[in-house]
């Protein structure tokens, strides 16, 4: 094997790092940066201002620390699990990302057959579970410690969408009808944010993600069917989205700004299930009973998948 593959996860690792700890310098709290730093006032916070006090890098480190500690460990989830199986997979390869998050997830590459059906099902959900352990309180404590602060009107944003299980833990704590986008929720909140999205992903029953393994496990060659079933239905939910602001339920059919920018978001993943992912799946060398326990733990990744689901990630507000 080459040098530079044996170092390459050490690499990726180190390089996402960086990019975590300057999203996280973006998601601090705009009066937290100036009490610490008030000569920063009137300064845009970009990459220039970074470069030239490196030291404000430190502010990002609480959702760096999360948003790491969630991705690796939904991969050490799966990896260890390939490991008690005697899978040959390789270490997590984290994947820096210039953009927002300041990363695209983690991955592993199994390079061995599965042996069986139960050891698929268990490297499979084994990652959305690790990941997910650290997700819920991740998103919990950012909402527990929120304090209100919305955009102030006029000024460019992000909104992040809510999920069924966000909406329940705000209006746990803040009470009925709150949404997160009334609350300035921190860097913690938001690191949780990418860990649910990133499990929902995952979990999605196509191809060889978590949730297509979990489907191959659990139905054998009809899994394609199942696969071909979620990537159709996507493409109609985002017809949908495209479509509802523009009054689709009240007869009016139109494309508008809204709409586009409802389904935005979902453009890359529906082009990458359709043109990337596919519907195939390697068999496994042995096929036996799941057993109860297995079929409860799939009944819990369905949870997961549900209360994970945001229809509409990002929206930009204030952008005239």
């Amino acid at each position: 094997m080459p040098r530079w593959r044996r170092w390459l996860p050490a690499l990726l690792f180190a390089a996402t790092i960086v990019t975590t700890l300057i999203a996280g310098v973006s998601f601090s709290d705009p009066a937290d940066l100036l009490a610490r730093h008030p000569e920063l006032r009137g300064q845009a916070l970009d990459i220039l201002l970074l470069l030239r006090h490196p030291a404000l890098l430190v502010l990002g480190l609480p959702y760096a620390a999360a948003a790491l500690a969630i991705l690796g460990a939904h991969e050490m989830g799966h990896f260890l699990a390939c490991r008690a199986y005697g899978v040959d997979a390789t270490w997590p390869h984290f994947l820096p990302g210039p953009f927002l998050f300041g990363t695209f997830g983690a991955f592993i590459r199994i390079r061995s057959p599965i042996p069986s059906r139960r050891a698929l099902f268990d490297i499979a959900i084994a990652g959305p579970l690790a990941g997910y352990a650290l997700t819920l309180p991740a998103l919990a404590y950012g909402i527990w410690t929120a304090h209100p602060g919305t955009i102030p009107p006029g000024t460019e944003g992000i909104d992040f969408g809510d999920s069924l299980l966000v909406r329940t833990l705000a209006r746990l704590a803040w009470g009925k009808g709150t949404a997160t986008q009334e609350l300035w929720v921190g860097q913690i909140f938001l690191a949780g944010w990418l860990g649910q999205l990133a499990t929902f992903l995952n979990l999605f029953p196509v191809g060889q993600l978590d949730g297509g393994h979990l489907i191959y496990a659990l139905c054998g060659p009809r899994h394609r069917l199942v696969s071909r079933a979620a990537r159709w239905g996507l493409l109609a939910f985002l017809l949908i989205l495209l479509l509802a602001p523009a009054g689709l339920f009240e007869g009016r059919l139109a494309i508008t700004h809204a709409g586009l920018q409802n389904i935005l978001p979902w453009l890359v993943w529906t082009a990458l299930l359709f043109l990337v992912i596919g519907d195939r799946h390697p068999p496994v060398i042995e096929w036996q009973p799941l057993g109860r326990r297995r079929l409860l733990l799939l009944a819990l990744a369905i949870a997961i998948l549900i209360l994970s689901f945001i229809p509409v990630p990002i929206r930009l507000v204030g952008a005239g």
